[in-house]
């Protein structure tokens, strides 16, 4: 994203050549274009007692929720947020004593979250193994893409909302409701929402609107602890291809193709939500992603501050400082197929993926970020033969050192322990098994658990889970 600093001297509602000229400015090595300075609440590079680097407001020292994660301030003083996520980190709720009194394998049922009092709640939606997305600053998880095909919910709304859910008060926040099918062509016709000079689709305020920008998360989100920023990799949105409410929205999107007539999109970056501004971000760059093979894995490595971006095709790298593109010459096996599943190891400096398809072979392979390298270990015990996101989730787990896969399709949890090379395998217990439908989840270091979301595919029916898989001396 183009560094908060130099966008508050462009000023609120900045047309977007003038964001074009910057992003080509920076990507060209602009002085602004260094890393976070200290005076933006930079969290630093704390070490957390239980091995490896610790997430910005994990259990390590000096991180921005402190010991007890109620906190709200960086390495250089107080963070604070914008619009519905104004006041979080919330006060830890009794919820959460139960959480941390979990044994070694432990579950426990804490219900239904709370409901947004103006939006309700977050709906299920599969291929979402990796839909919910830990935000440790604010003691929370990003909960984005869309569930079942062309749902529109019974208020008028599709599935492009953006939630978080609040760890400490157990609910959920509505961070952007979706777009409102019932309202859509009129705000067109009253030029609240039109294409920009760009053919981008903006608001009154020219801030960018994503409509439709995502059929589900695949692995395509992440999050940013330096900048507060929740990032997904997507186009520009308002395609019709599994667009819900087109009966209504059908008039609308026309008036807006016209308005996109004879205007060439640039290269565009990820999609940002800056929680410190409390509004979404979406900004031409000089030169688009690489092809690196269809829904590749995006996920933000701390020790670069940059998004790597891989698959069957290879690796490249975004820097949100520079606003630029990186491809690496790589080397070694590269997990073939699509929809891999992926997590970031800190403590090593990697990057763990499985094939697009089951693999009796071994499901494992590892990129070193160091070495430009993926490697393909022969496993050693019981495996599973693929991670992809309808069928599972995937977490590197910095108090354990382990990476543990929940494999839904067969209600099963595999462990990985990097130290040694092995796989392990556990039962999800039976009531969990019960309420499968779609499952999300997302690990917290802090409290060293895992919480998993269970809910029919668009179903306002969720449950959430925790599970600690061991106890950290």
């Amino acid at each position: 994203m183009i560094p908060r600093a130099a966008r508050a001297s462009l000023g609120g509602g900045t047309p977007f050549a003038s964001l074009l000229t910057l992003a080509l400015t920076l990507a060209c090595g602009s002085s602004e274009s260094g890393g976070t300075s200290p005076s933006e609440n930079d969290p630093g590079d704390d070490t957390s007692g239980s091995g490896g680097s610790a997430d910005p407001g994990s259990s390590g020292a000096g991180g921005p929720g402190g010991a007890d994660g109620a906190g709200g301030s960086g390495a250089s003083g107080s963070v604070s947020y914008k619009g519905p996520l104004a006041g979080l980190p919330s006060a830890p709720g009794p919820h959460i004593d139960k959480i941390n009194a979990l044994g070694d394998g432990e579950w426990i049922d804490l219900g239904a979250p709370q409901a947004d009092p103006s939006w309700g709640v977050a709906r299920g939606r599969s291929w979402g193994g990796r839909a919910l997305i830990s935000s440790p600053d604010l003691r929370g998880a990003f909960f984005y893409g869309e569930g079942a095909h062309a749902f529109v919910k019974p208020d008028g709304h599709i599935m492009d909302d953006l939630w978080v859910y609040d760890i400490n008060a157990h609910r959920w926040i509505a961070v952007y409701p979706g777009t409102d099918t019932t309202t859509f062509t009129q705000q067109v016709k009253d030029g609240s929402l039109l294409m920009n000079d760009l053919g981008q689709l903006v608001d009154a305020n020219a801030e960018p609107v994503p409509v439709h920008t995502l059929i589900h998360a695949w692995d395509l989100l992440s999050y940013d602890p330096f900048e507060h920023s929740f990032a997904f990799l997507a186009g520009n949105g308002l395609g019709t291809y599994y667009l819900g409410g087109m009966e209504l929205m059908g008039e609308g999107v026309a008036l807006l193709e016209a308005q996109a007539a004879g205007k060439t999109a640039p290269p565009m970056s990820p999609w940002f939500y800056d929680t410190m501004e409390g509004r979404f971000e979406h900004h031409p760059i000089a030169a688009g992603p690489p092809d690196v093979g269809g829904y590749p894995n995006f996920q933000y490595v701390k020790s670069r501050k940059q998004y790597f971006l891989g698959g069957d095709g290879g690796v490249a790298f975004f820097d949100p400082a520079t606003s630029e593109w990186t491809t690496v010459a790589d080397q070694g096996p590269r997990p073939p197929g699509y929809d891999h599943g992926g997590c970031y190891d800190e403590k090593r400096d990697r990057i763990y993926m499985g094939p697009g398809t089951d693999d009796p072979t071994g499901s494992l392979y590892i990129y070193d970020l160091d070495l430009a390298t993926w490697t393909k270990p022969t496993p050693q015990g019981p495996f599973p033969l693929s991670f992809r996101t309808n069928d599972a989730s995937i977490f590197y787990d910095v108090a354990n050192d382990v990476v543990t896969i929940f494999r839904y399709n067969e209600m099963k949890i595999f462990t990985y322990a990097p130290a040694t090379d092995t796989w392990s395998e556990g039962s999800l217990p039976d009531a969990v098994k019960s309420s499968y439908a779609s499952f999300n989840a997302f690990y917290d270091a802090q409290l060293n658990a895992y919480f998993v979301h269970a809910a029919g595919d668009s179903g306002d029916n969720g449950t959430m889970w925790a599970y600690r898989y061991k106890n950290v001396p």
